[in-house]
């Protein structure tokens, strides 16, 4: 691993006439801050709930009531409750990022103690793009996923029985009274944190190879050599970005934060209400009834591979 401390063009060295510095840790901070906002504007490892490569299926499972049990004298025991459920999937997609390269004017310079030299592929990567994925993979990281209870994209639902609408409102009708009565517990989003606005940065000192000649770099164009490095770095098998949703932390990877976790849960008990309708017609019914009870909580997981 080879970091660097850039130079860059400071007008006021000099009386004025301007001269090359060596770079604050501030302001190589700012650059890998710089690269992540860029990150955030145009990510290179998606999420989607409906394609890509499959990550996990969390299913939605939840209790429903029993069939009716009559008869012509008494109160049977009315057969037990039933289930069902619903699949939801979470898909990433790593999108194919060609290899980046300098220009004639867009390598970095840095002093070796005796000359100046100019950055490598690997000493831009090493000095500022390895510190912006982890600024990605840390909280609110620009253009990376999170879970919520707000949002527009469904990642989860979780239905429990609805036991507010049995016992009195069991009406002598059961066609009216369905099985699959139910309500929605919570809704679980998938979100994306937004790029924000650049907090400003110091762009460092190239050589123009062309006319070989020491340039400070344009800022527009150091945005884009960040953003195409730090899109390409987060494809990659070794620190790069990768999501997982999983019921435990995955492990062997350098840096695994959670995002948020989707729950699922369902009634804890079972009440067995019995409708007298006529002389030959004694119905009961089981249904789920009680608290809530977990039966799998899945997390979402960023890692930093």
């Amino acid at each position: 691993m080879a970091v660097r401390t850039p130079v860059y063009w400071d007008a006021t060295l000099n009386s004025g006439s301007g001269g090359l510095r060596e770079m604050t840790t501030a302001a190589i901070t700012a650059i890998k801050t710089e690269a992540a906002h860029q990150y955030g504007l145009n990510p290179s490892v998606d999420l989607s709930t409906s394609s890509g490569t499959l990550l996990t299926t969390q299913t939605d499972n939840y209790r429903v009531a029993g069939a009716d049990s009559t008869n012509v004298s008494t109160y049977v025991t009315p057969g037990g409750t039933g289930t069902g459920s619903a699949n939801f999937s979470l898909y990433q997609n790593v999108e194919s990022v060609s290899a980046p390269t300098f220009s004639d004017k867009e390598a970095p310079l840095y002093w070796t103690g005796t000359q100046l030299q100019q950055f490598s592929v690997q000493d831009f990567i090493d000095t500022f793009i390895d510190g912006a994925i982890d600024i990605l993979v840390a909280s609110s990281g620009p253009g990376t996923y999170y879970t919520s209870g707000l949002g527009s994209t469904t990642l989860f639902v979780d239905r429990v029985y609805d036991d507010a609408r049995v016992g009195s409102s069991y009406v002598s009708d059961d066609t009216t009274q369905t099985v699959t009565y139910t309500e929605i517990n919570n809704t679980y989003y998938l979100n994306q944190y937004a790029a924000g606005t650049s907090l400003g940065f110091t762009a460092p000192a190239g050589w123009d190879s062309t006319n070989n000649r020491i340039q400070p770099l344009a800022d527009a164009s150091f945005q884009s050599l960040l953003q195409e490095f730090v899109r390409y770095q987060a494809v990659q098998s070794s620190a790069g970005i990768r999501y997982a949703w999983s019921t435990s932390a995955p492990s062997g990877y350098e840096t695994v934060n959670s995002r948020g976790a989707t729950i699922d849960t369902q009634r804890s008990g079972t009440t067995q209400y019995n409708q007298f309708i006529n002389g030959n017609d004694y119905r009961s019914r089981n249904f789920p009834t009680g608290g809530l009870t977990t039966t799998e909580t899945i997390t979402f997981y960023v890692i930093k591979l």
